[in-house]
């Protein structure tokens, strides 16, 4: 893309919609590469400065963008982590709803653990035995940890899918599992996710695995993603969309 092709916008979501066209921007770009100043981004875009200013503070959090003061703004190094953060940001920005969310984290979980049951070595075998029996010491405890369920029932997740030995399904279970993180840890402090049916899931998926038995592995695996949504997201509108939840906070 051209520096001085950005086209105006025309729609009325102008701090998502400048981002957008921002990150369409550094896409094409090298690191370091200098992008237009403010002033020239806001008459491409036809929007005012502070709304580009806007914008590129969010992106400058990311890291996607440094800004010198008195000198310009930059591409910035565009690493895994940044890059999930724009996959993200991305399904934000296009107006994705919860219920396409699910419905991808089921496609891609469920295909996941199909190749993993046929593709686990020991130490796959061993990392996810570790998680699971990690997590399941929280059984009948008086408080539960939030941080730490959340963490270990993500690591059980990221383990089925680095059994694959696919890093590119490593990267989009991880970007998934990322837009609902916020939503996860709430739901263990809020007791809404029980961690003996997820323990109890979680072992009927090893299970599967350790049997190395694709079709049983994929088939608990979407059962315990559908009652996970339930028990997570139950009091939310699945047609809402992502960016009127409070998982754009931080963004």
């Amino acid at each position: 893309m051209s520096l001085n092709k950005l086209e105006p916008i025309v729609r009325s979501d102008l701090h998502h919609e400048v981002i957008s066209r921002i990150v369409d921007l550094l896409i094409d770009l090298e690191s370091g590469s200098r992008l237009p100043s403010e002033r020239e981004l806001g008459e491409q875009l036809r929007v005012g400065r502070s709304t580009i200013r806007e914008a590129l503070r969010a992106l400058a959090c990311m890291g996607a963008v440094e800004v010198r003061r008195g000198d310009g703004i930059y591409a910035g190094s565009i690493d895994e982590s940044i890059l999930k953060k724009l996959v993200q940001l991305g399904l934000v920005l296009r107006k994705t709803r919860w219920k396409d969310v699910i419905e991808v984290r089921r496609l891609l979980e469920s295909q996941a653990v199909m190749i993993a049951s046929t593709r686990w070595n020991d130490e796959d075998m061993g990392d996810l035995t570790r998680i699971s029996d990690q997590l399941s010491r929280f059984i009948g405890a008086q408080a539960v940890s939030s941080p730490d369920a959340s963490r270990l029932d993500l690591e059980f997740h990221l383990a089925v899918s680095a059994a694959t030995h696919n890093e590119m399904l490593v990267f989009l279970v991880q970007s998934i599992r990322g837009l609902l993180e916020t939503w996860i840890k709430k739901g263990f402090a809020g007791g809404r996710l029980q961690i003996e049916e997820i323990v109890s899931e979680h072992n009927s998926i090893l299970g599967a695995m350790q049997d190395r038995d694709p079709t049983l592995a994929a088939r608990v695996m979407g059962e315990h993603i559908d009652k996970s949504s339930e028990r997570l997201l139950g009091d939310l509108d699945r047609d809402q969309l992502i960016v009127q939840s409070a998982l754009l906070e931080g963004v």
